[in-house]
């Protein structure tokens, strides 16, 4: 089974300045001792959010939290409800 290139997110909480409304590149990480991976975020109303990964990733699933970075600081996170 290929890993996952892209990703649902919900009940997003951006902290961020300014939530983005153009895709935005972002590192993210699904699990706390993961590296960052590389992606761009793409916000959706109601507190979703579209994830594309650079590079597919395995073990993608509903449930797990994503976390978005930039550089060391944290823009915000959600609960990943699906990934393709």
């Amino acid at each position: 089974m290929p890993g996952a290139a892209k990703i649902s997110v919900n009940r997003l909480n951006w902290i961020g300045d300014t939530m983005p409304e153009e895709p935005y590149p972002c590192s993210l990480k699904i699990r706390s001792g993961q590296k960052p991976i590389q992606g761009t975020i793409q916000l959706l109303s109601n507190n979703q959010a579209t994830i594309t990964l650079e590079t597919p990733e395995y073990g993608v699933s509903p449930g797990q939290a994503a976390v978005f970075y930039a550089e060391n600081r944290v823009l915000g996170g959600g609960w990943i409800t699906k990934s393709l």
